[in-house]
């Protein structure tokens, strides 16, 4: 499947990671009564954790996995990198160092399913599923994460 890719430029970027926040405390103080899930999502019932996520140009989670969740951006692009369950890792290297770093070197058989999510965009990712995000631009979002059985 083809996509158009996004050139990224990250060259003015140092290694110091970038100030991400992931907070679930203002979601569930502030915007919780705004936070309405889509209509397939409204026969689960699951605990929900909800997280407000900001971070500028360059920021990003590395690779990890969890419970199904929904991930919409309100704000800027950000750059996903996924890998189905069996090939799922978690890792601690910054996404910006594994992108200037590893990413070009990866076979095209151990490169990650990608997309870029715009604004006004919601991505769901399922259980077990493993994922990186890079902020292209400076990012708001919100999430839900599904605490179900499965995982």
């Amino acid at each position: 499947q083809q996509y158009n890719k996004v050139p990224i430029n990250f060259s003015n970027v140092s290694f110091k990671a970038p100030l991400y926040i992931f907070d679930g405390e203002i979601i569930n103080k502030s915007f919780k009564n705004l936070f309405i899930l889509p209509d397939i999502f409204s026969n689960w019932n699951t605990t929900q954790y909800h997280q407000f996520i900001l971070g500028p140009r360059g920021s990003g989670a590395p690779f990890h996995f969890h419970c199904n969740a929904l991930n919409a951006l309100v704000y800027g692009r950000k750059r996903w990198f996924l890998y189905p369950p069996g090939q799922s890792s978690y890792s601690k290297v910054h996404p910006l160092k594994w992108f200037i770093e590893e990413y070009e070197h990866l076979t095209q058989d151990k490169k990650p399913i990608e997309c870029i999510q715009t604004s006004g965009d919601m991505l769901f990712v399922p259980s077990g599923w493993s994922h990186a995000t890079l902020n292209i631009d400076e990012c708001i979002g919100l999430a839900v994460e599904f605490d179900t059985l499965d995982c």
